[in-house]
């Protein structure tokens, strides 16, 4: 195992939580202590899961209207600005998931991972099965390349947000972290 002082070593940390149904503000507040946590660690890549901003298991029982109403347009998104602000605080990429409004009258099980320089990148779930107003992403490009962190030693994590390999990517990345 690599000591996590060396110059070319990377930080990330992943997340479980038990969120609040509908409860963003609660959300939040609880990603807020984990991203303290992780600042305190010098983590680089802090990974949360997948819809935990808005929550996940309680939207299979919704009314189409209370769906739409816990979703949010990325590019208004107060859940997104909170945590692109925390990403640029903290020098750390910040990767989390909430119901995007997408604007076309549709909603989206979006993962977003939120750089530190402020920007985010953001990936649509591609089988979607949440909620039937929840459709699946389909997005043309194949895979977007991010520039995550420069330890030391120049390493740069590129995070690929390609079809069906987002998850195996962030474990990828663990077994990196963790080698």
């Amino acid at each position: 195992m690599m000591p996590v002082n060396t110059p070319s070593a990377l930080r990330v940390a992943t997340v479980q939580f038990q969120h609040r149904p509908g409860d963003k503000e609660y959300n939040l507040a609880c990603i807020d202590k984990f991203i303290e946590r992780a600042r305190t660690e010098q983590v680089q890549i802090l990974v949360l899961p997948e819809m935990c901003i808005t929550g996940y298991w309680h939207v299979t029982k919704l009314p189409d209207e209370d769906v739409r109403a816990l979703s949010e347009p990325l590019a208004d998104s107060p859940s997104l600005r909170h945590l692109c602000a925390r990403a640029r605080e903290t020098g750390m990429i910040i990767a989390a998931g909430l119901i995007e409004d997408g604007g076309d009258g549709h909603c989206y099980n979006t993962y977003v991972a939120c750089m530190p320089d402020g920007t985010y990148h953001a990936h649509r779930k591609l089988h979607a099965f949440e909620h039937p107003v929840i459709r699946s992403g389909n997005q043309s490009v194949s895979y977007t390349h991010l520039r995550a962190h420069e330890t030391g030693r120049n390493l740069v994590c590129r995070l690929l947000l390609e079809k069906k390999k987002i998850i195996f990517f962030f474990f990828l990345l663990i077994q990196l972290a963790n080698s």
